[in-house]
């Protein structure tokens, strides 16, 4: 059986595998999809070897979000699974429910309508439970989008108006996330033939698209479409 390390070398490997983990995420927002593996494998052994079942379930799930960027949808699930497993297992409350919308937008890509929505669903219940509103905002924010795929303009209106509610009551600093937002409250506006809200909602998602530099960034998905949609095809 292997030394346990003495609490200073434990606090000295969990701050590597923290600083390994982020170099892994600036690796994966460049772009750089291999050298963002690397790391975050790295980071996850050293986690598993201090027995921190928490870190090791939010690594994970960062390095299914490299497999979902390089198209890799069934490698992406699987470690969307193996993340929550190991967050239940360490009662990360927070940590958890964010798998469910992980899958969902994975599912919703996929156009399984049907599982998106069943994630969407169970992660809305879970945020809803802990009261955690930004994930709560991130959640209603994707199933929005997929009921705008199937066309349910009322009901994707229904989950950005209860978003945008949430974002008001709760703000926090602008990311990704509220670009989403943004534009799917502009599809979902000229769907319903407000074209003037439409094109002020596009306006302000062009705004802070450019303002957080996000053309260049690696980071989800679902701004690929967003780029495309707002600024154009990338070169």
């Amino acid at each position: 059986m292997p030394d346990q390390p003495t609490l200073e070398q434990a606090t000295e490997q969990f701050a590597e595998a923290v600083a390994v983990r982020v170099a892994g995420v600036t690796h994966q927002r460049l772009g750089e999809f291999a050298k963002a593996l690397s790391c975050f494998a790295t980071a996850r052994e050293i986690f598993a070897h201090l027995g921190n079942q928490a870190q090791v379930g939010w690594t994970v799930q960062n390095e299914g979000n490299v497999l979902d960027l390089l198209g890799r949808p069934s490698d992406a699930i699987r470690c969307f699974d193996q993340a929550e497993q190991a967050m239940r297992a360490s009662n990360e409350l927070k940590g958890w429910p964010l798998l469910y919308r992980r899958r969902g937008d994975v599912f919703r890509r996929l156009k399984r309508a049907g599982d998106a929505m069943a994630q969407y669903d169970q992660g809305l219940a879970a945020y809803r439970g802990i009261e955690e509103y930004h994930g709560l905002i991130n959640t209603l924010s994707s199933r929005a989008e997929a009921w705008l795929d199937r066309g349910d303009f009322p009901a994707a209106q229904a989950d950005l108006d209860e978003a945008t509610q949430l974002l008001t009551a709760h703000p926090r600093q602008p990311s990704e996330y509220d670009c989403l937002l943004l534009c799917r409250r502009a599809r979902c506006a000229a769907a319903l033939g407000h074209n003037d809200d439409a094109k002020s909602l596009a306006s302000k998602a062009q705004a802070l698209l450019t303002e957080l530099s996000l053309a260049q960034v690696h980071g989800n998905p679902d701004v690929t479409d967003m780029i495309a949609t707002v600024l154009g095809p990338r070169s």
